[in-house]
């Protein structure tokens, strides 16, 4: 909220004491609030912090202020009223007018703002209730997660947290190692799938829904707070890195197992990028997790330890490109809501078709494909 303040010649106020010797009369000063009438104020009354206030056209900014011998200042959101406490009630209603005015100002940003974030979790809870994530999670990256756990030295007792757990990948095989673990995910029915997975394996684990931006549980919760290519998709970066630290204890262990930028996923969504619709504001690319500095950055003086390297997880379930472009455009969430955003356009989806078919072939060799990932685990600061 800013105000601008305009010196006027002004006459006698019979209603105003007359100046000392000492002392130069005041000016009229009108006071003008952005959509609200000018107002003219037959009091004393001088803006000052000049770097808050905005001239008018034509009008010299107020950069001195006369004598007086009493004053009261009013703070309005940065802006800074000087007034002798004799003045008429007309600046401290403009004062409170303009208080009135952020605050609603600041209650609607932030309801925008809730408002699209809740938007934008349902958009991704659709998008990975789309097709069949949890074959993926067998078929494909079935490897991931024991690799991680391993990494994590999950013992028998560990209270776990395994957050954006998907269908278990990570989870389940915590389970079993010992851990007294919880798996959440924003999406209900990848859990649901993860329930019957674990009941068919003999692992015995909590299966509860939550955003990974907005953690549900207690400060320093867990022993070892954990993500498998998880919580690299939250769209808010360092929101969800300050919950992971928050969770875990003082010398508990978080775990990230994230997709490099420079991998085979890295470059896939690198390739649907330009049939994607434009991400939302603040929304950040999930590949960064896979960049070491990114993630100590995130993390920042909270953790110790550090430990990052990046290996591959090798995969043999696919005969040829073709099949590697199917699969997923039929399983894979993020694919098909790209296509999804492509609709009826024919030419597109065929350039996309094209473009996975190659992004396949570069990386196969005789069947197989080597996925590069990005292994860190690191210490919670005391």
């Amino acid at each position: 909220m800013s105000a601008v303040a305009e010196n006027y010649p002004s006459t006698p106020d019979p209603a105003v004491p007359s100046a000392g010797p000492s002392e130069a009369p005041f000016p009229r000063t009108r006071f003008v609030l952005p959509g609200r009438p000018t107002a003219f104020l037959r009091r004393p009354v001088r803006a000052v912090a000049a770097a808050a206030i905005r001239p008018a056209v034509g009008r010299p900014r107020l950069t001195a202020l006369p004598p007086v011998r009493s004053i009261v200042m009013i703070a309005v959101s940065g802006l800074v009223i000087w007034a002798r406490p004799s003045c008429s009630a007309v600046p401290i209603r403009c004062a409170r007018q303009a208080v009135r005015m952020k605050e609603e100002h600041v209650m609607t940003e932030t309801a925008n703002t809730r408002e699209a974030d809740l938007a934008l979790k349902a958009k991704h809870r659709t998008m990975w209730a789309l097709g069949d994530y949890p074959a993926i999670a067998r078929r494909v990256v079935a490897g991931l997660g024991p690799v991680l756990v391993d990494a994590c030295a999950v013992k028998e007792g560990d209270r776990v947290l395994d957050v954006a757990a998907g269908s278990g990948n990570a989870s389940i095989p915590a389970a079993l190692a010992g851990g007294d673990v919880v798996a959440s995910d924003l999406t209900p029915e990848l859990l649901a799938v993860g329930r019957a997975e674990a009941e068919a394996r003999g692992a015995v684990l909590s299966w509860q829904e939550a955003d990974a931006e907005a953690l549900p549980f207690e400060d320093a919760a867990f022993d070892t707070v954990m993500s498998c290519i998880g919580v690299m998709f939250a769209p808010h970066h360092q929101a969800a890195a300050d919950e992971l630290v928050r969770v875990c204890r003082a010398g508990g262990t978080i775990g990230l197992l994230s997709w490099t930028p420079e991998g085979f996923i890295g470059r896939m969504f690198a390739t649907l990028k330009p049939y994607a619709p434009p991400p939302p504001p603040g929304a950040q690319p999930p590949p960064l997790w896979g960049k070491e500095e990114h993630v100590r950055a995130l993390l920042g003086d909270r953790v110790t330890d550090v430990v990052s390297r990046r290996q591959s997880i090798r995969v043999d379930a696919f005969s040829d490109p073709e099949d590697f472009r199917e699969f997923f455009k039929a399983a894979y969430g993020p694919i098909i809501a790209v296509y999804r955003n492509i609709g009826d356009d024919t030419e597109r989806a065929a350039a996309l078709d094209a473009a996975l078919t190659d992004l396949a072939r570069d990386a196969l060799r005789d069947g197989v494909s080597d996925w590069e990932y990005l292994l860190l685990t690191a210490r919670r600061s005391d």
